[in-house]
């Protein structure tokens, strides 16, 4: 599958869970209830977390996120020789990037009716999901951009080749 037809199933999941909610009833105190200890803070109400349909269309909306994520990053590598290689670098990344993302979900859901009070470097189990995994990754996808950049995205060859096209276009209109 090409990454623009990735990218195109991707927005129609898009479109398709933001259509769904949008249908959907609006749960009773959802939101805009006052925080019972931090003055001047509104909170949504214990029946979003309880809603199973609300779980699982943010489910799938940050899922296809994650698959417009990645298609965009798919359709901006250069197509050439390398292309394959760094295709499934690209493949093996936003897959354990899937992953993660599963595991915080997962872990934000028990995290509702979960009594015992698991904590991972001083955070509760879902914000260090959230911290040391769903942040870190793209952290490490931009610095293997930015030290790739000339054989992923654009080398001095491709730059070169496109100031000619520049220079002959500018020719082109002048006369």
């Amino acid at each position: 599958m090409k990454a623009i037809h990735f990218l195109l199933i991707s927005l129609i999941v898009l479109l398709l869970t933001i259509l769904f909610m949008w249908t959907q009833e609006q749960l009773p105190a959802a939101s805009g209830m006052l925080h019972p200890s931090i003055k001047g803070m509104l909170k949504s109400g214990s029946t979003v977390s309880d809603s199973a349909v609300t779980k699982w269309a943010s489910f799938i909306f940050g899922l296809s996120i994650l698959m417009i994520f990645a298609s965009s990053m798919a359709l901006g590598i250069k197509r050439n020789a390398m292309e394959k290689k760094v295709l499934n670098r690209l493949v093996l990344f936003f897959g354990s990037y899937t992953i993660v993302y599963i595991l915080f979900v997962r872990s934000y859901w028990n995290f509702n009716t979960d009594t015992s009070e698991n904590f991972f470097g001083s955070f509760p189990l879902p914000t260090a999901w959230m911290l040391y995994g769903i942040y870190l990754f793209p952290l490490i996808l931009t610095i293997s951009i930015i030290l790739n950049f000339n054989s992923w995205i654009l080398s001095p060859e491709d730059k070169e080749r496109f100031n000619e096209i520049l220079k002959n276009r500018k020719s082109k209109q002048q006369q």
